[in-house]
């Protein structure tokens, strides 16, 4: 970050990070950027013009993260590596940024703390992350005992 800003707008971020200041940054010398931090409150956020235009999830209520996911991709580079079928895919998620991931052709499973939109797409839904949600979906679906 070139300013302070983002700690006076939300505070201390609350996953695990670390702050880089630098008062000299130019973004638009930077290779590559892989999150963008917006200090911007929930009802408001429809006001970004290009909200849904890169994978974003809001992990807190002060700020919205947009990162790009490559999910789907690494996961078929994974299978593809693995000389595996492609219809065995399993996959969790909970939020906005999972919905990459969620395939016809792969079994999707939503957490129970999940966004309503993942959960209307997935396959099952399971209990919250915190209520052991994966151990559960494997039981039901008879991959553990």
């Amino acid at each position: 970050m070139k300013d302070e800003r983002f700690i006076e707008q939300v505070g201390e971020r609350q996953e695990p990070t670390r702050y880089i200041l630098d008062k000299s940054l130019n973004y638009d010398d930077l290779k590559d950027i892989y999150k963008i931090y917006i200090a911007i409150p929930e009802d408001k956020e429809e006001e970004l013009t290009l909200r849904d235009t890169v994978g974003h999830i809001r992990f807190v209520p002060p700020y919205l993260t947009y990162q790009h996911d490559a999910k789907e991709k690494g996961i078929i580079k994974m299978m593809e590596y693995l000389k595996a079928d492609i219809k065995d895919v399993v996959v969790f998620g909970d939020g906005e940024n999972d919905l990459v991931m969620f395939k016809k052709e792969w079994t999707s499973i939503a957490m129970g703390n999940g966004v309503e939109d993942l959960k209307k797409k997935a396959d099952f839904v399971t209990k919250d992350s915190t209520d052991d949600g994966i151990e559960y979906a494997c039981r039901h679906f008879g991959w553990i005992d």
